[in-house]
């Protein structure tokens, strides 16, 4: 009878836009958080390591179980005694035959490879050693296909036993991310195995009003008025529009009288018209922010455009 020998590694990498699961007894994440961003099982799967045994099991060095599965309330994750209950799972297994022995040079990599599509900003989280490892040390490999098609690999994270490692990586714009769990034998020994519990979130890019007019450097003559235009924003009742002046064009001396900001909140509208009566001659900029109906903001304010009043 032949007995195989295993050294069990575990890794988990929790995820989200807080990253501060250590001080709760246990994580139960949705596929949406409050941060607008979405769990990795909410994304389509591009492809995945097999789970199958690879390679000849009566010579030497070979590998079973490479695969990827998702974590549920019914089959947990614990890591440093708290309960994981969803998440992503990567299993990965090098195992001797029993006569001879795994070597350096031989590896095998446990990975998923998920569809971003260009629509997220942030891959931000935690790596966590899970407690039924055994090895000292795991790895976490994350990569990417940017919007050209071309691979990158962002990060490679490392934690040792009972220990976390917090990161974020930035995904704007990418097409695809691959989570992969490597292991690899740096020497002669026996059967190494890996398993990569991992809880994500991707995080939406942040959102914000789409100005339509003025354009940048718009010019507006003193004493008369412009209509500012915008697209409307997902979900909002209202926007604050903010015009700010940057530098004088000529040298008035200020008062406490003299206006050098505007600023309204427009109800219901994606419209609003500023006469600039009073405004010195010069340079300003503008942007707007969303808000709900209780005043919050619905996302970030718009990218400052520039715009001139003359004389």
């Amino acid at each position: 009878m032949r007995v195989l020998s295993r050294l069990a590694v575990t890794t988990l990498l929790v995820v989200s836009s807080l990253a501060a699961w250590a001080t709760a007894p246990s994580v139960h994440a949705t596929h949406a958080d409050a941060s607008g961003g979405a769990a990795l099982e909410s994304l389509s799967i591009l492809g995945r390591s097999p789970n199958q045994t690879v390679g000849d099991p009566n010579n030497g060095c070979w590998n079973i179980g490479t695969g990827a599965t998702f974590i549920t309330p019914q089959q947990p994750a614990t890591a440093n005694g708290q309960s994981i209950n969803r998440g992503l799972r990567l299993t990965a297994l090098l195992q001797t035959n029993g006569t001879s022995f795994c070597s350096s040079g031989d590896s095998v990599n446990s990975y998923i490879t998920f569809d971003l599509g260009g629509r997220y900003s942030l891959l931000a989280g935690t790596l966590y050693h899970d407690d039924r490892a055994t090895l000292s040390t795991v790895y976490l490999s994350i990569s990417i296909k940017d919007k050209n098609g071309i691979a990158h690999t962002l990060k490679t994270i490392s934690v040792g036993t009972g220990g976390r490692v917090s990161f974020q990586v930035k995904i704007a714009g990418d097409q695809s991310l691959t989570l992969s769990a490597p292991v690899a034998v740096s020497s002669g020994n026996n059967t190494i195995s890996s398993i990569a519990d991992i809880v994500a979130t991707v995080l939406y890019p942040i959102k914000t009003v789409a100005s339509v007019y003025p354009l940048r450097n718009t010019i507006l003559p003193a004493g008369t008025s412009i209509v500012f235009i915008w697209k409307p924003f997902s979900g909002a009742a209202a926007y604050s529009l903010l015009i700010w002046m940057v530098k004088q064009a000529g040298h008035t001396p200020i008062s406490a009288a003299t206006p050098l900001m505007f600023s309204k909140t427009i109800l219901g509208k994606t419209t609003y018209t500023w006469n600039n009566a009073g405004f010195l001659p010069g340079t300003y900029k503008y942007d707007i922010l969303p808000l709900d109906a209780y005043g919050n903001a619905l996302g970030d304010t718009s990218a400052p455009i520039q715009i001139k009043v003359t004389r």
